[in-house]
């Protein structure tokens, strides 16, 4: 009784200090509204998984270069010869693939359009552990050259340019003056996490000729790369191997690689980067604030 009694007198006594009562209102709805707001980032941020396959299976693999400034000497884009000696002399990946980003003009339906893109191997799929909704992913000989040009498109291109028509599958488009056929569309929501989280609407096959001198260039570093471990394989095992096909690349091209490694990161922890310990940090202040 004396509980219910305490309750009618506090009760009538905010009623007589409505001024106080509007500020205590305020203060407790601002302070649990940014404890949601922050608790939702962390959720979303932190604690989801990434939406791939086995999330944790995934690493990314940055070249290092001890010859560059303190702020980009462990986290440069790879050079493609060097990629290309990675992903044929590893032991410790299922799938290791590469992008770069690029746009592509489409033309021949409605206005001509500029369309955010990337060039990726034609395993990049697999390496996510994700494949179209409709239609199919890249065949691995989509990377030779003189193969036929093949584009698959995102779920919103797909319904905001061609009216979600499933017969698209298979049909021709124009890219950059070029007939491409369009063999997939991926699911719904599917973005990029990496090298940022990010809306792209097309991804076409990276097409490598061994032959052309290009290819092995290793003092150009623009591809981002990412793999998928082995099941069992850590990510320590996986940086003690690519040290060991990076000091080997050191030997054979001192001219391009002497200072040049390997660093392996996971995943996870590259798209959260320092976000996570400033929101756990900004949970703590608005917690104690309150």
């Amino acid at each position: 009784m004396n509980t219910l009694q305490d309750i009618r007198y506090a009760f009538r006594m905010l009623l007589k200090r409505r001024g106080f009562t509007v500020i205590v209102v305020l203060t407790l709805a601002l302070g649990i509204g940014a404890n949601t707001t922050i608790f939702s980032a962390i959720d979303a941020v932190l604690l989801n998984p990434l939406p791939y396959k086995d999330p944790e299976r995934l690493v990314v693999i940055w070249e290092t270069n001890k010859q560059l400034g303190p702020e980009m000497w462990d986290r440069n884009e790879a050079a493609i010869g060097n990629f290309l000696d990675w992903r044929s002399h590893n032991q410790i990946f299922d799938q290791l693939g590469a992008l770069f980003d690029t746009s592509m003009n489409l033309t021949g339906v409605g206005e001509p359009q500029r369309i955010r893109s990337f060039v990726v191997t034609s395993n990049f799929f697999q390496v996510l552990g994700v494949q179209p909704m409709l239609g199919r992913s890249f065949l691995p000989e989509s990377e030779t050259p003189g193969s036929s040009f093949t584009v698959i498109i995102s779920h919103e291109l797909w319904q905001r340019q061609f009216g979600s028509d499933p017969s698209l599958i298979n049909k021709s488009l124009t890219l950059n003056g070029h007939q491409v056929e369009v063999i997939g569309v991926m699911p719904p929501g599917f973005k990029l996490q990496f090298p940022i989280s990010t809306q792209v609407d097309m991804w076409v096959p990276m097409v490598i000729d061994v032959a052309d001198p290009d290819y092995h260039d290793r003092g150009n570093n623009f591809l981002y790369t990412l793999g998928r471990l082995k099941p069992g394989v850590s990510q320590e095992q996986a940086q003690t191997e690519m040290n060991l096909i990076a000091s080997q690349l050191q030997q054979q091209y001192p001219e391009t690689n002497a200072e040049k490694g390997v660093r392996v990161v996971a995943l996870h922890k590259q798209v959260v980067g320092n976000v996570e310990s400033y929101l756990y940090m900004l949970f703590a202040a608005v917690a104690f604030s309150c």
